[in-house]
Formats: C-alpha cells, structure tokens, sequence
C-alpha cells in the first residue's frame, strides 16, 4: 500500500503571485473537492452503456419494479418499438451518474504529462496525503461529521480508494433485464489505455452520502509539497509559510536530469 496517493494542484497567477484560491483552501482548510464524473476531460469515462434484452414479460416487470402500475407497462409494450420505449424510458439511465461524485488522485509524482495537464505546465504543485490501511483496504482520512457511513461497520472518518483499471475494452454493457447486480463501478473504474499514464486512484461517494462538499480532511494528513520545475521561488516561498505549521511536513521540487528526460525531486 502507498503512504502517500498524490494531488496536482495549479499554483495560481505566476505574474502577481497570488495562490489560486482552491489550492489556497486544500492546503489551509484540507478540503477535497468531489466532482460529478460528467464534468471529467475523457467523455469515455464513466459513461454507462446499457441494452434491453428480454421478454416483454420481464420488461413489463423491470417497470412496474420501477414503480410504473401494471396498466402503464403493457401499453407501452402495445404502443411502441423496444427501440422506441429505449428512448421514453431507459434513455435516463445514464442520470444515474449524477449521484456519484468523484475526488482522483494518483500514484506518482514524477510523470512530465500530468504535469504539464494538471499541474499547471510545471508551475503547480502536488500534494502528497496520507493514505491509512483501514479494514485491509487503502483509505483516505477525513475529519468527523463529513460523510455517512458508507456501509454497515464502516468508520465514516475513513473513505476507501480505488485503482482504475487501464484497457481498451469497455465493460460490458449492463442488460437492465437480467444482469443487475452488475456494478455502477465497473464503469467508473475503467478508462482507456490512452489514460494509464495518470496512474490513477479514485474515491467514489455517492451525492446521499455527503454532508457537505467539499469533504474535509484534518490538514496534518498532508504529508509532502511537491513544487514543479517551474513553479516561482515567491510562491514556494509563500506556500511554505502557509503551511509551516503541518507537522512533519516535507517540501520538495522538481528538477531535471541533464542526461535523460526523466524528472527526479529534491528536499528543499
């Protein structure tokens, strides 16, 4: 397990040095900003694929279990096409996704692509939290209050986190007939090989089980400020004094190796 999973952050305006305010808030505040996975870059991702195989015995039942009466489901089934009901009843199901949101984060610190795409060209930062084995899974921390439980038995200080899977086969479309206890995470879970250089791992709540987004964490779970090749020494110097007081906390920066294209880091 890591003991550290890893948020690129932009820095902020690099002409008047001012700290973007939503770093600003992660760092001083520890908030964690959940987002709805319609909002993500790859509109592959996390989209729900479905077909509609069955008798129309089982398609009359899927509605009425869905709360239409018995009448309502047969004069469907008498009045339209499979493709036609597709489009007046199932067409929705991909609003499902609107009741997850999603905080990422990733394994390394040392990909130029992620952070030249999240890190602000090399100006930003990445932000090292902790990561806690709690019921033999990887989690992440948060302060009391913030969430639900997210099952039975499970602290609700305490959110799991989960690889993503890299292929180029999307999972298989969900049979809403028959297949039903196939996952929702199944889809948000898997990207395409393009992605696998994020090396991403992702924390799934559902909209019901938030109080307030964003969630909080107690700032002492971050661990590490990694600053890029590029980021100005009056913003390292700014953000080091905003967060001198996180125990333990460790500063490092980003620099080039004269020989290969590989980044490294060093404490500073």
């Amino acid at each position: 397990m890591y003991e550290y999973l890893y948020k690129y952050r932009k820095i902020g305006n690099i002409d008047s040095f001012e700290i973007d305010e939503n770093t600003l808030k992660m760092l001083r505040d520890g908030e964690l900003y959940f987002s709805n996975p319609k909002s993500f870059n790859d509109p592959f991702d996390s989209k729900f694929t479905y077909i509609i195989d069955g008798t129309n015995e089982e398609l009359i039942q899927n509605m009425v279990e869905k709360g239409k009466t018995l009448a309502w489901a047969k004069k469907m089934i008498e009045t339209y096409s499979r493709k036609e009901i597709h489009e007046k009843y199932f067409k929705n199901l991909n609003e499902r996704l609107d009741i997850i949101r999603v905080f990422c984060l990733t394994e390394t610190y040392l990909s130029t692509l992620m952070w030249s795409h999240y890190g602000q060209n090399h100006y930003g930062i990445c932000i090292g939290i902790h990561i806690h084995d709690y019921k033999n899974y990887p989690n992440i921390r948060i302060r009391g209050d913030q969430v639900l439980p997210i099952t039975k038995n499970y602290d609700p200080q305490y959110i799991p986190i989960w690889p993503v899977k890299y292929t180029n086969d999307r999972p298989q479309p969900i049979n809403v007939l028959r297949n039903k206890k196939q996952k929702m995470n199944d889809f948000i879970l898997t990207k395409s090989l393009d992605w696998e250089y994020e090396k991403e791992q992702r924390i799934m709540l559902p909209i019901d089980r938030i109080k307030k987004n964003p969630v909080k964490i107690v700032v002492s779970q971050i661990g590490e400020i990694i600053f890029g090749l590029r980021t100005p020494f009056e913003m390292i110097k700014e953000i080091k004094l905003l967060t001198n007081n996180i125990r333990g906390i460790k500063y490092y920066q980003i620099e080039e190796n004269q020989r290969t294209f590989a980044l490294a880091r060093k404490e500073i």
